[in-house]
């Protein structure tokens, strides 16, 4: 048993034996399994006052409204002790999730290592990115970048789209904390790559963004089927990542399309690819130019929204996102065994906070303007409220449910626990009481929540094509 002794004066006891090492610390887990433990090999860069600033002054949990820290503790390591002495070091919580976020952004290791049970669905890769951005955002408000933005230091659960982001006692504060690393090969931005800037909060929207690119498509945006002759690996990754990059999905040159499967990136709705061309066309050597880490969370939450699921039960995505043109065919296996199927969709309003009973589509919140409804589907308080996110809501728990009889062909809606839920139709309305059902039917109107935060949702029904 290893113990050490917290500059407050308190003790923590430690497993014997470590659970990780680096080129610059070890790392060891507490007794009670709660708390990591991680000790520097020599003190370098790192100092007590720089450690000290990251817990207290620049620490991005501390401003956050309880039930926002409650959510984000339990996803972001953030350091919470420091060890001085002999040894320096810092105690941060220990998050517990199967494994590395390098590994699921990989399709061979995915279809390899994980079982159908294990490897969940590709909404789940979707909700891992979404939480990702939030984590940055939050960073970014308080004045941080992270300098070494990557999969290495993101843990996942790929089943439930659960993270957790590790290793953030290298964050830095410009011209207040010198970067321990200015990030990791192929996460770069060109402008680190070709050494003619230092870690910022513009280099961690490119890292973001490849990130999310690769958790989603599962191959790296700049990395396609261009080749740069009579180069070595260095000198060519320099010219991919750095003087010469070109996006591989790039709508006019279509230079350096991915080698082998690819999905097109249109394939995954109106919010996302206009964010990619930003990022990797114009944003490449225009650093201002990039999305930031809420445009991020705001284009995925509404990409969420659309999921279908594939009916192949052995499809490797098991989902896709239904596009405008409502395709019936999967982009992962090539089903099509939906087609012709009818479907219905939710069209998201607001409520105008000045003029009651007046609706209105405004995405400024980041809310679903369409909600596509599959059997089981649940919707929460962010889904049905305006102004409330994930990430703030104070109830997590489902309001309701939508069901499909396949022997009578019927979509119904059922009310779980929501306080105001109304079902109107051309010749009036009726309450749906919680616990209760009522049949969707094409045209009709649902009215969700209270005044002032209310949405309300057209029925539409569409067949797949």
């Amino acid at each position: 048993m290893k113990r050490y002794t917290l500059t407050n004066g308190s003790v923590i006891e430690c497993e014997e034996k470590r659970i990780g090492v680096g080129a610059t610390a070890e790392v060891y887990l507490s007794l009670d399994k709660s708390t990591i433990v991680k000790i520097y090999k020599s003190k370098g860069k790192t100092t007590q006052d720089v450690l000290e600033q990251i817990i207290g002054k620049y620490n991005a949990l501390r401003p956050l409204d309880n039930i926002t820290r409650d959510y984000w503790q339990t996803r972001l390591a953030w350091p919470n002790g420091i060890i001085s002495g002999e040894q320096l070091g810092i105690t941060a919580p220990y998050i517990s999730l199967p494994i590395k976020l390098t590994n699921l952004t990989s399709l061979s290791w995915r279809k390899a290592n994980l079982t159908r049970e294990t490897r969940g669905t590709w909404k789940a890769h979707l909700a891992i990115c979404l939480k990702l951005a939030g984590a940055v955002r939050l960073c970014h408000l308080s004045g941080l970048c992270h300098s070494d933005l990557s999969p290495n230091n993101v843990l996942v659960d790929p089943k439930t789209g659960d993270i957790g982001m590790i290793d953030l006692d290298g964050l830095v504060v410009l011209d207040h904390i010198t970067p321990l690393v200015v990030g990791t090969p192929k996460f770069q931005p060109p402008e680190i790559v070709m050494g003619k800037a230092g870690p910022s909060i513009q280099g961690d929207e490119h890292a973001l963004a490849v990130m999310i690119y690769k958790t989603l498509m599962f191959h790296h945006p700049l990395e396609g089927k261009r080749i740069f002759k009579g180069l070595t690996a260095e000198e060519e990754d320099r010219n991919i990542f750095g003087s010469q990059p070109l996006y591989v999905q790039h709508p006019r040159d279509k230079r350096n399309r991915p080698e082998g499967w690819y999905m097109p990136v249109e394939k995954l709705g109106p919010h996302l690819p206009p964010l990619f061309e930003r990022c990797f066309i114009e944003g490449l050597f225009n650093p201002e130019a990039r999305p930031r880490a809420d445009e991020w969370e705001s284009a995925l939450l509404k990409t969420l929204s659309r999921v279908i699921t594939c009916s192949n039960n052995d499809c490797i995505g098991r989902c896709f996102v239904l596009t405008d043109d409502f395709p019936a065919r999967c982009p992962f296996c090539g089903d099509t065994s939906q087609r012709g199927r009818m479907i219905p969709i939710l069209r998201v309003y607001k409520s105008n906070h000045n003029n009651r009973g007046v609706f209105y589509r405004d995405d400024s919140d980041g809310g679903a303007s369409l909600i596509v409804v599959n059997p089981g589907q649940k919707l929460y308080s962010w889904d049905i409220n305006s102004g409330i996110k994930p990430d703030n809501a104070m109830d997590r728990e489902p309001k309701v449910m939508f069901e499909f009889d396949a022997s009578s062909d019927l979509w119904k809606i059922l009310n779980l626990n929501c306080e105001c839920l109304i079902n109107v139709y051309d010749k009036g309305r009726n309450y749906i009481v919680r616990g209760s059902h009522a049949e969707l039917n094409d045209g009709n109107w649902l009215i969700f929540g209270s005044y002032n935060t209310e949405r309300v949702a057209r029925i539409e029904f569409h067949k797949l094509n």
